[in-house]
């Protein structure tokens, strides 16, 4: 029997209303607590996908950069030869257009001696800052007088990459080359790196000349350790409504099918977990890589669950949602000071809210997302730049949902650009070690937008001082994480952080103050084999409306075993 049935004939009217009104007031109550949770949801992955990506060793080997000679023609030389043609001879393999170029531009020229050994040292310094390293210029025997220079050009070839015995597993994937390709350093430093990419191993490389004239060996040494991991972890980073304090395990397992390949499976639930409250998830990540690619697919999925007291009646307010990603990622570009991808990736997103398991249809969510974006990674002499751009359309595919009705109602197909850039720097004042990290990040959109796109600042993960109780959200956004730090002892590092972010558009119309900003003292660092972050914060400035939560903080301990 329903509630307003077990009452008398001249009160059901009245207790028919309240228990509707009970329930629409609980509802809008669990719409602003589902939009907190998926923001905060997605800040979270958000924040595990940047760590695994800045976590990825980086392989760089210093090469001399071109030399600064002078210019051949202002030698002051009594005979000089006129060069109206340049000829390359000898091997002619794909990739050297711009040595083509080069020799073009020094047609017309008229070279002495000493100018001509001039020329010759600074093609072959172009071919060594390139990356070419067995590849050499040279001059033959020659007569000069006819004006035509000839050059005999040697590429240096990859013969072998070779293992260490009883190692398990493949250079294939992880190498750009093949037996025959021009032995390029910067296309060895990417496999090098597809290899180190695995926590369990860590590699050397040596370069050695093979029985086979013009081919070298590339000698590769493998260190490795045990192929699986395993973390555990404690963290206050979930909400009162469901649980605030989560606990997480987190397992690896390293190059498992031999491929330099790596699978992971994640799960995390509050340390609550009742009748009453709760929320649970798990995530599974699969990385595979091919030469300059990296392929990736992942899956994550969450539920949570919180009984609401209404006026006349308990309420369940429930909900579950899973994401698939499937993302690919190429390097274009490299050399000793700078890194460059672009990537593609393909999602769909799902997500389903209840009352009382009565799903609330106006909530349920199903999307699929194209993106598309560079990242850029600039190395400074002690630190980096790193710099992205990502744009995001959703598709009428792979049963996407049709949209809401009216002309600024959100749909299936939004675009949404984003922008990223941050710098990490190391200085000393007074001989003191110290640095400093900025993270700046943007969205803009000039469509409308579901609530879980909005971007969002207030909590860990953006303006820190804002515990989860007080958050902005909008259509589009900026956000600006700034830390300076000391290496205590080398290896405490104590951290003081200033944040500052907005938001506008769509779903800010009732903020008298579009942005907040926070402060932090925190402290990170490993002893052993756990891994500790703290932290306490203040906001700085808000909305008058926000309540007051006076100075927050934060933690989270990782035990690796």
């Amino acid at each position: 029997m329903a509630p307003w049935e077990q009452t008398g004939a001249g009160k059901g009217g009245c207790f028919f209303s309240c228990y509707w009104h009970s329930v629409v007031k609980h509802w809008l109550q669990g719409c602003r607590t589902l939009l907190r949770r998926t923001n905060l949801r997605r800040e979270q992955r958000e924040a595990q996908e940047r760590q695994r990506r800045d976590e990825r060793p980086d392989v760089r080997f210093e090469l001399p950069a071109p030399e600064t000679l002078p210019d051949a023609e202002d030698l002051s030389e009594t005979f000089c030869f006129p060069l109206d043609v340049i000829q390359l001879e000898g091997d002619q393999p794909d990739g050297f257009d711009w040595l083509y170029r080069q020799l073009q531009a020094l047609e017309g020229r008229c070279l002495g001696q000493q100018g001509l050994s001039l020329l010759l040292r600074d093609l072959n310094s172009s071919l060594l800052s390139r990356g070419y390293v067995t590849s050499r210029l040279a001059f033959p025997e020659q007569d000069l007088s006819s004006g035509t220079l000839i050059l005999h050009f040697f590429p240096g070839y990859l013969d072998q990459i070779l293992l260490p015995e009883g190692y398990r597993g493949s250079w294939r994937t992880a190498f750009p080359l093949r037996h025959g390709d021009v032995l390029n350093l910067r296309a060895l430093e990417q496999g090098l790196e597809q290899i180190k990419r695995l926590a369990s191993q860590d590699v050397q490389m040596q370069i050695q000349p093979s029985d086979q004239p013009g081919y070298s060996h590339v000698e590769v040494s493998v260190t490795t350790s045990r192929p699986w991991s395993l973390s555990l972890t404690v963290d206050d980073s979930g909400s009162d409504s469901s649980g605030k304090y989560q606990l997480s395990a987190q397992a690896g397992w390293d190059n498992p099918l031999g491929l330099q390949d790596q699978i992971s499976v994640g799960l995390n639930q509050s340390a609550k977990h009742d009748s009453d409250q709760g929320s649970r998830s798990h995530n599974v990540y699969y990385g595979l890589p091919w030469g300059y690619w990296l392929i990736e697919t992942s899956y994550n999925r969450f539920t949570y669950h919180q009984k609401v007291e209404g006026a006349v009646h308990e309420f369940m307010s429930s909900g579950e949602g899973h994401d698939i990603q499937l993302d690919a990622t190429r390097t274009f570009l490299r050399n000793s000071r700078v890194k460059s991808d672009w990537f593609v990736g393909l999602g769909v997103r799902r997500r389903h809210s209840y009352i009382d398991d009565a799903e609330i249809e106006v909530q349920q969510r199903r999307l699929t997302q194209l993106q598309l974006g560079l990242r850029h990674r600039h190395y400074l002499a002690a630190g980096s730049l790193n710099l992205s751009l990502t744009g995001k359309q959703g598709l009428r595919m792979l049963n996407a949902e049709p949209g809401l009705k009216g002309p600024d109602a959100p749909g299936p197909t939004y675009r949404i650009l984003q922008a990223s850039a941050g710098l990490q720097q190391s200085f000393a004042v007074a001989e003191t070690p110290f640095w400093f990290a900025s993270n700046n990040r943007v969205q803009w959109s000039n469509t409308p937008l579901y609530s879980l796109d909005w971007f969002s600042v207030g909590g860990r993960h953006s303006v820190r001082g804002y515990g989860g109780i007080n958050s902005l959200g909008g259509q589009r956004g900026w956000l600006s994480r700034n830390e300076v730090g000391h290496a205590l002892l080398g290896q405490y590092n104590l951290f003081l952080a200033l944040d500052v972010g907005g938001v506008s558009g769509t779903g800010t119309e009732h903020y008298e103050q579009r942005w907040l900003a926070g402060s932090a003292l925190g402290i990170r660092g490993q002893q052993w084999r756990i891994q500790y972050d703290a932290f306490i914060a203040q906001g700085l400035s808000a909305p008058e409306s926000f309540k007051d939560e006076g100075v927050t903080g934060g933690f989270a301990l990782t035990w690796h075993i």
